[in-house]
């Protein structure tokens, strides 16, 4: 068989040519499409959005985590889904809904770079759709709601024991802080070492004063050496006037007197000199007078050394009992802070105990949609002029094709 070249008029030509059966297979699919869709019952779907709070952060705890996710798997708590479904007796019939078909119908988004996730529930009842949606949302606020409620009373528990332990402490520090004796014994050590102070700086006054004593004795002492000397000179001179007057002829008698000329000055002087010999007893006597000062310096010089090491042990004993007291104050006050500390942690958590942690809340409350989601008539139409349309040009150009057939060639 010989193959024709078929150009577009002839594709024109075919579709005029079966136009009216196009044209009723594409009215009879519109019609049989609208009225489907509107036998079809409809389907509403409602929605709601939750947010997300910030956890409450619990005073002397970590904070806890309770993202976003988390509550996307409280909402698919097969628990409250089960609850809901016999409260609204979905698993009775015509429905007889199961736990998955329920799951089926509901729609959870997290919405990008948010807190907030989108509930969306699909039912045939718009009105019910909403009662449904809001028991779902307002069970999964409250199931959050207990979870963080549960978990703040364990933490206060804590806490309160917690006061407790720290209650006693502070006690126990005050207790021993009162019942001390570190502070008599401080006070009775400061009065010793300001009394050994006292006595101390006496004595370095009388030691000063001795010292004093000592200089005018030695200063008297020398003026005294001084004098003598002076008195000394004025003897022999005296003495060697004397021996030139006699004017002795005899040789050896002079030679005697030369030679016991020592024992002769000495004993002029003590006899015929009253100032030397008054010098003499002065000096004497302030040497005497010197060596008992002197005696009395090295005596209050002990007696200061002694004081001074008493007046060191004592510091020493003072500083220990200083730095144990301390101690106990320092203890005191640890105690008092970490008691305060407590006590200011439980009463905060006590107070947003008291008035619920909430962690989820509804922000978008279900509305009742005005309009079906399914089915969508206008477009179901449409497709179906569309589809019935190129249907109905493939089966004009097949029926065509088969027209120009000559089966008897086939025999």
């Amino acid at each position: 068989m010989q193959e024709e070249e078929i150009n577009l008029l002839d594709y024109i030509k075919v579709i005029y040519k079966y136009r009216f059966s196009i044209i009723g297979l594409v009215v009879i699919a519109s019609l049989i499409t609208t009225i489907v869709s509107l036998i079809i019952p409809k389907t509403y779907e409602a929605s709601t959005t939750l947010n997300v709070l910030s956890p409450v952060n619990l005073e002397g705890t970590k904070e806890p985590e309770y993202s976003v996710g988390t509550h996307v798997n409280l909402i698919k708590n097969r628990s409250i889904l089960s609850e809901i479904l016999k409260k609204h007796k979905l698993d009775l019939p015509p429905f007889k809904w199961n736990i998955f078909d329920f799951e089926e119908k509901i729609k959870i988004e997290e919405i990008p770079k948010t807190q907030l996730i989108k509930i969306k529930f699909k039912f045939r009842d718009p009105e019910k759709a909403v009662l449904i949606l809001r028991d779902i949302a307002e069970s999964v606020v409250a199931l959050s709601k207990d979870i963080a409620n549960i978990g703040a009373k364990k933490i206060g528990g804590f806490c309160q024991q917690k006061l407790q332990f720290t209650s006693k402490e502070l006690e126990e520090a005050e207790k021993n802080l009162l019942n001390s004796s570190y502070t008599s014994e401080l006070i009775s050590l400061e009065r010793e070492m300001d009394y050994l102070i006292e006595k101390k700086e006496d004595l370095e006054d009388k030691y000063s004063l001795t010292c004093l004593n000592i200089k005018e004795k030695e200063a008297s002492l020398v003026e005294a050496e001084i004098q003598i000397k002076e008195q000394d000179k004025i003897s022999n001179i005296q003495i060697t006037q004397r021996r030139v007057a006699k004017k002795q002829n005899n040789n050896g008698i002079l030679e005697k007197e030369v030679a016991n000329n020592s024992l002769v000055q000495i004993n002029t002087k003590e006899i015929e000199n009253p100032i030397y010999r008054e010098l003499e007893k002065k000096i004497i006597n302030i040497s005497i007078d010197l060596k008992g000062l002197k005696i009395i310096e090295n005596k209050i010089k002990n007696k200061i050394e002694d004081y001074k090491d008493k007046i060191a042990t004592i510091k020493g004993k003072v500083v220990k009992l200083k730095r144990a007291i301390d101690e106990l104050v320092g203890k005191h006050e640890i105690a008092r802070q970490e008691y305060l500390n407590s006590f200011n942690i439980h009463n905060k958590n006590e107070f947003i105990t008291t008035l619920g942690i909430e962690n989820l809340r509804i922000i978008d409350y279900p509305i009742k949609p005005i309009y079906p989601i399914s089915p969508k008539i206008k477009i179901n139409i449409m497709i179906a002029f569309i589809l019935s349309l190129f249907i109905g040009v493939f089966l004009a150009f097949i029926r065509e094709y088969f027209s120009t057939i000559n089966f008897n060639d086939f025999k």
